[in-house]
């Protein structure tokens, strides 16, 4: 009797082991626990990047190298957690966000053709979007912008030709005042030619630096009061600098009616300011005011010098089609700290990089220095005597973080910097007693002298 005891209690545990086998294995199979579709890249730049061991990346860990395919697993503002192949096997990190992202956030668009990705800006190619691919459009980067898209077992993140995304992906024609831009125009110089006669651009009237001096059109001369800078802003529209002043394009009085003139002004982040730009086909433009959904107009579609550019009610007519043609880099002359500001405003979101050198709030103090200068701050010479402190010098700090000097007025020191007040926001305007530098940002690791 006790032995079949036993074997009763033993058949009822087997029986007990199979129905929780099964359940365990139905669950694992049915897909309740599953993990996260996988997101592929590889870096950004050619460089080799620094993994860190925590989110606050001050411990180093390891190396991607530029031939590294990774697989992305959190996405933050300020850092991502991947995995990435080492010689046995895989180890697990954190690195820059900046180092695999142009932007963590974007708009999905239905892509209407089949299109070559590439690794990065220039790179080999990386695949394909296929026709109906839901595609997240993330930044521009010279001619190429960077998407994320599906691909079996999971995503990617890889670079499109930007004239290729404005002709099969974005869409065609435009939504109304506010929306996203129907077009990606590469973030960089153009002039501004109208459709009425290729001889004629949007000129500012007499190269003036005031606020409200008119915006016109006129014969094209190569001055740089012709030239205008576009830098595409988060919710996709555009903030037009002119070159020669800093000031930025503005609808006078944010007025909403036909006639409203257009005018530059001091960059003030308001809706008058911001610029959706359109594809008009056959290589032209329909540049809209984000705050009355009204166009950029010529005048009685009168190509002649000192003609009025206004707003306009959008009607399809050549005198509301521009031409945006790339003008030579920006040099020396170009800019200014007010086209700086105008370029990256006040608590702006900057996640760039210095030539894949230097991010955060060094990449960006060194873009701003090169932009300023013409030259590569790292070039610059060197001191460690904040007695010295001139306008346009770069502060580098061991705690660490780098600031610009825009002004000094005895011991008051005004900067800017990007990534203190808020994770990659940009802050002008900024001031410290010279005395409280190091004990701000910690002891001084050295200034990089402005030549300009």
């Amino acid at each position: 009797m006790i032995f079949m005891r036993d074997a009763g209690i033993k058949k009822k545990v087997f029986a007990l082991s199979i129905f929780i086998f099964t359940v365990l294995g139905s669950l694992s199979i049915s897909g309740v626990v599953q993990a996260k579709a996988a997101t592929k890249c590889y870096t950004i730049g050619n460089a080799n990047v620094q993994v860190y061991s925590n989110t606050g990346l001050s411990r180093n860990y390891g190396t991607i190298y530029p031939s590294d395919e990774i697989t992305v697993h959190t996405v933050t503002d300020r850092y991502c957690k991947v995995t990435y192949p080492i010689s046995r096997g895989t180890k697990t990190g954190y690195i820059s966000t900046g180092k695999i992202l142009t932007r963590t956030m974007g708009s999905s668009y239905a892509s209407r053709a089949k299109i070559t990705t590439y690794r990065r800006v220039g790179g080999s190619s990386y695949g394909y979007i296929a026709k109906g691919d839901s595609v997240k459009v993330l930044g521009a980067s010279g001619n190429y912008t960077q998407v994320k898209y599906p691909v079996s077992g999971g995503y990617k993140y890889a670079f499109v030709k930007t004239s290729e995304l404005n002709a099969y992906i974005l869409p065609s024609a435009g939504g109304g005042a506010g929306g996203i831009s129907a077009a990606m125009v590469p973030n960089g110089t153009y002039k501004v030619v109208s459709a009425l006669n290729g001889n004629y651009v949007m000129d500012v009237n007499g190269a003036s630096g005031a606020d409200s001096a008119n915006v016109q059109l006129y014969e094209d001369n190569g001055t740089n009061a012709q030239k205008f800078r576009f830098t595409r802003q988060a919710d996709g529209s555009y903030i037009i600098c002119n070159v020669n002043s800093g000031k930025v394009l503005d609808c006078a009085g944010a007025g909403k009616t036909n006639g409203t003139n257009i005018q530059q002004y001091t960059s003030n982040g308001m809706a008058a300011q911001r610029w959706k730009v359109t594809s008009a086909g056959a290589g032209c433009y329909v540049i809209t005011c984000k705050s009355n959904g009204l166009v950029v107009d010529v005048n009685g579609a009168r190509a002649a010098n000192n003609t009025n550019i206004q707003m306009y009610k959008a009607n399809g007519t050549t005198a509301q089609k521009w031409k945006l043609i790339p003008t030579k880099p920006v040099t020396k002359s170009d800019l200014n700290f007010a086209a700086l500001k105008a370029k990256y405003p006040n608590y702006s979101y900057w996640n760039g990089s210095f030539h894949n050198l230097a991010w955060q709030c060094h990449g960006f103090a060194l873009t701003l220095g090169e932009a300023l200068t013409g030259s590569n701050p790292n070039n610059w010479k060197k001191v460690y005597n904040l007695n010295t402190l001139k306008r346009g010098d770069i502060i580098r700090c061991k705690r660490p973080h780098t600031i610009m000097v825009t002004a000094v007025s005895g011991n008051t020191i005004t900067y800017v910097d990007c990534n203190w007040v808020a994770p990659n926001k940009v802050k002008w305007d900024q001031t410290i007693q010279r005395s409280r530098i190091t004990g701000k940002f910690g002891s001084l690791q050295y200034i990089m002298v402005c030549p300009k």
